[in-house]
């Protein structure tokens, strides 16, 4: 099941967001990659790592989306992991469901979700679309301020960033609200 919210976060709280965002890329980022990872796993619920890292207000934020995930599903696990991303020109994933274990039941990975929050201000057409092929196939923009969640069942991709985009830069939050069992990629 894939969920899309545009405008998740109030222009208020958007502008924080993206700005600590913008701040934890720029000691980070290599210019010689094309993307960067900063990943807090095994959470058991706790995201007193990720508001360390990236302040106060993420735990409202996290906290906001674990509620809208909350009446789209029943029964939400805790928080897994929070990772926080950028990517640029070149960057693209495969199609993948997110688990390296072959034990995992399709039942399981249904009741496991991952949310995305987009953190750039700008997005043309550039590629970086995040796509899905389980059930009906669908490609979504990253737009600013986009909230997708789905449940851990689909597969899913991103599209290349193309050389369109210059020196843009995808950035998003994503919010792993699964089984502790399962092995994650």
């Amino acid at each position: 099941m894939i969920n899309v919210q545009d405008s998740f976060l109030s222009p208020e709280e958007f502008d924080i967001f993206n700005k600590s965002m913008i701040s934890k890329g720029s000691k980070i980022n290599n210019k010689s990659k094309n993307s960067w990872v900063f990943s807090h796993k095994d959470l058991k619920g706790d995201i007193t790592l990720p508001t360390v890292d990236f302040g106060k207000h993420m735990g409202s934020v996290v906290s906001k989306i674990k509620d809208v995930i909350g009446g789209w599903y029943t029964n939400i696990p805790d928080i897994y992991s929070v990772t926080y991303a950028y990517s640029k020109q070149g960057f693209e994933v495969d199609p993948h469901i997110d688990s390296n274990s072959s034990i995992v039941t399709e039942e399981a990975l249904s009741k496991t979700y991952k949310a995305f929050l987009f953190g750039h201000t700008v997005w043309e057409d550039w590629g970086g679309k995040l796509g899905f092929s389980s059930g009906e196939y669908a490609e979504y923009m990253p737009l600013p301020n986009r909230l997708i969640v789905f449940s851990l069942d689909e597969r899913y991709w991103v599209t290349q960033v193309t050389t369109k985009a210059d020196e843009a830069t995808r950035m998003f939050m994503s919010v792993r609200f699964g089984n502790a069992d399962i092995s994650f990629n």
